[in-house]
């Protein structure tokens, strides 16, 4: 296996049916090595006996988001524009001539059908609530041309990672009538909105809409809310400073199922499925003590749609329920009497559609990035996979364990070693792999670079620590505030038990390699420990102190540490810097940031990197331009595969193992 095997994968992700529920529209991705961009198109599937591929439907090369229309005649999706924005298309079901239905300066990023009518809901970013319009740039004005790029900041929260800074450029609901070319701002420009949605009859239109009260201190707070066409009145039905994450109206309108999460818990607790009706809220999910979504993480970015939905007397609402490393479809009762799941075994469920009697199930397992799964009443799988690059007999499967530490926790562990005679022999140098988050988990799926690297002779140990989700909230909460204490306990106890497990792993040479908050603990462990031969940090948190400040969301972790703002109480923000540790590293260390990574903002690798120079330790960093927090996932296809190369020399380079592909032996 080749580092640039990687741009061979092909994987399926968002998909929409028809109300029949004999075909659907489904995305499939893959990359595009000449101009070094993913690329996307939508292929049309129906269902006979099983669903099965009928061929691409649209060209692409970047089409997205379908979603068919309630009738079934029309198919819209998002498109980028020549200018690289975004824009709504759409084309018939049955096939024919896309058209391009907007050209908004900043493009769209959802829609939702009217039930009746030839017209949508749009949420699209605009500045200060101003429509504007892509132009050729030929007539436009060059005061204006050459200064669209510049953000005038007021609020506290005025950056994304993967976005940048916005600045006033806010998302905004609008309507859209196709039939008359007549668009129509619904919002007011200083508030964030999302998720448009219509009632089954067309005459409310409900949405998401950030607290005002909560911008300052937590801007993902959103209440539901509905406006009422006829009288274009709004009214918002949620007031309980919950920030609300999706959330679907049931078939008679008379409900409305949501996932919600509580910001006061700060990220540690988890996201739960309540059921709102007549004014009152009852909790669907709560018993479960697990996550609705929020599933195990892959470094072959797909997404699936995961929105909740209601049976078709709206007597249940399915959703989709992560535990213990897997995903999986769960039905809930709306009176709250409990819920079952609906499927079982060690894969993933990342997307799932139903209509018609009919289940569409996009799936994930550890040997399989992306397959379709048909699902019909009497519920029987019938998966379909993407196809592979590769043969798949050379694909290990992992071996799960269960590592006990010293004070009883048992963290759930996976191995992965070589399989063939081109991988090397045993005893296998290893390498702990952590994760980011800390609220996010491995699980049965599919990493490719985990594989990629037992093709080049490695053992790769993985583990969820606590402060992973999928265990319970208690699980997750105990490292709030603590990091580098339970955690770093449980991945080291999670590599003793591997070892002590299979002694075809080599001991005396490991490597630890992580990203984020995975970053953090590689910087952490080794900080505090001698043990590793080499190291690869990513992407990570280095200076608490400085992060709070730089980072996109740093200031919101203010509760995490007490009371008082990190200028005023300095020192625990320090005591959780890896920083503060420097003097002890002596393990050789590859730091990899990237220069447009607002979540961690580059200062945080250069800073180690200084400090680590500056003490004559072997250090080296590679810096990603124009690249994000998410490289490793959705960042420019060829700079995932220097990465990758990058990694191979440096692990080459300490773990002592040969090279098995000549154009992975750069240094």
């Amino acid at each position: 296996m080749d580092a640039r095997d990687l741009l061979q994968i092909k994987t399926w992700g968002d998909f929409s049916m028809g109300p029949s529920g004999d075909q659907a529209f489904v995305v499939e991705l893959g990359f595009d090595e000449k101009t070094n961009d993913s690329c996307s198109h939508i292929d049309r599937w129906q269902w006979h006996d099983g669903w099965k591929s009928r061929g691409r439907f649209t060209s692409g090369p970047q089409d997205a988001h379908p979603r068919v229309s309630p009738d079934g005649h029309w198919l819209g999706f998002l498109r980028p524009s020549k200018e690289g924005h975004r824009q709504l298309w759409v084309m018939p079901t049955t096939g024919g001539e896309a058209q391009q239905m907007t050209r908004l300066a900043y493009g769209i990023k959802d829609f939702a059908w009217h039930p009746q009518e030839f017209r949508v809901a749009l949420i699209a970013p605009l500045n200060h609530g101003l429509v504007e319009y892509e132009t050729d740039g030929c007539s436009e004005d060059l005061y204006v041309k050459y200064n669209r790029d510049v953000r005038v900041v007021d609020q506290q929260y005025y950056k994304l990672d993967g976005t940048g800074f916005f600045g006033s450029q806010l998302d905004q609901l609008l309507t859209l009538d196709m039939s008359l070319n007549r668009l129509e701002v619904l919002s007011g420009g200083t508030l964030s909105y999302a998720a448009p949605q219509y009632s089954s009859d067309g005459k409310r239109l409900y949405y998401l809409r950030t607290n005002p009260e909560a911008i300052g201190r937590h801007p993902g707070e959103r209440d539901l809310w509905v406006c009422h066409e006829d009288s274009m009145t709004h009214r918002r039905l949620t007031e309980w400073h919950w920030q609300v994450e999706d959330y679907r109206v049931s078939p008679d309108d008379s409900g409305i199922v949501m996932v919600i999460t509580k910001p006061e818990e700060l990220g540690y607790g988890q996201t739960e499925l309540w059921y709102y009706v007549g004014g009152e809220r009852r909790p669907l999910s709560q018993a479960v003590d697990r996550p609705i979504g929020d599933g195990p993480g892959t470094d072959v970015s797909v997404a699936g749609p995961t929105r909740p939905i209601f049976s078709e007397d709206g007597r249940v609402v399915w959703s989709l329920v992560t535990s213990e490393g897997t995903e999986q479809l769960w039905q809930f009762a709306v009176d709250g009497s409990g819920g079952m799941p609906l499927t079982s075994g060690r894969h993933v469920v990342y997307g799932f559609d139903y209509a018609g009697g009919r289940w569409l199930l996009a799936m994930a397992d550890p040997t399989h990035p992306s397959g379709l799964a048909g699902v019909d009443k009497n519920f029987l799988l019938d998966i379909e996979w993407a196809p592979l690059p590769w043969d798949e007999a050379s694909v290990p499967t992992p071996v799960e364990i269960w590592a006990k530490n010293d004070d009883g926790t048992l963290v759930q562990t996976w191995i992965l070693k070589p399989v063939g005679a081109s991988s090397g022999s045993a005893p296998y140098p290893v390498i702990l792999e952590i994760h980011g988050g800390p609220m996010s988990l491995y699980g049965w799926r599919y990493h490719f670079e985990f594989h990629w690297l037992t093709a080049q002779g490695y053992a790769v140990v993985y583990s969820n620590p606590r402060g992973s989700i999928g265990y319970g909230r208690d699980f997750c909460a105990q490292i709030m505030g603590k990091w580098g204490d339970r955690d770093y306990a449980d991945v080291m106890a999670a590599l003793d038990a591997a070892l002590s497990y299979d002694a075809e792993l080599d001991a005396t040479r490991l490597g630890v390699a992580g990203g984020s908050y995975g970053g953090f603990m590689v910087n952490w462990i080794l900080g505090h420990s001698q043990r590793f031969q080499a190291a690869i940090t990513m992407r990570s948190v280095v200076n608490r102190f400085s992060a709070m400040g730089s980072s996109d969301m740093g200031w919101l972790r203010v509760p995490q540490y007490g009371t008082k703002p990190w200028w005023e109480d300095p020192e625990p923000y320090w005591q959780q810097s890896p920083l503060k540790y420097a003097s002890n590293i002596q393990t050789p260390l590859l730091i990899e940031h990237q220069s447009e990574d607002q979540r961690l903002p580059i200062e945080q690798g250069e800073q180690l990197y200084s400090a680590l120079k500056y003490l004559g330790r072997p250090v080296r960093m590679v810096i990603y331009p124009g690249e994000s927090h998410g490289m490793s996932r959705g960042g420019k296809p060829w700079h995932r595969v220097h990465r990758l190369r990058t990694h191979a020399a440096w692990w080459r380079k300490y773990l002592k193992t040969a090279a098995t592909h000549t154009d992975d032996q750069r240094d």
